[in-house]
């Protein structure tokens, strides 16, 4: 969504990216700076985030099951 700043309000923001769940990006010279986002939607970019650089650590991939028995799960 772009919005311009002299319409910019932060509290419709808020309201908008918490009931849409659709990130708004602000701009400044034509150029994209920030983002407003949901908390939820943050904590899942951050999940990934995590998921992605554990993917990347070298190491030796483990069998789920194996995993389980070594955490003692049925």
């Amino acid at each position: 969504m772009t919005v311009a700043t002299k319409d910019f309000n932060l509290d419709d923001a808020i309201q908008r990216v918490n009931s849409d769940h659709a990130p708004i990006v602000l701009s400044k010279d034509g150029k994209e700076v920030a983002v407003i986002m949901s908390i939820e939607e943050w904590e899942d970019l951050m999940d990934l985030d995590a998921v992605r650089r554990i993917k990347e650590e070298p190491g030796e991939d483990i069998l789920w099951k194996d995993a389980k028995g070594e955490l003692g799960l049925k």
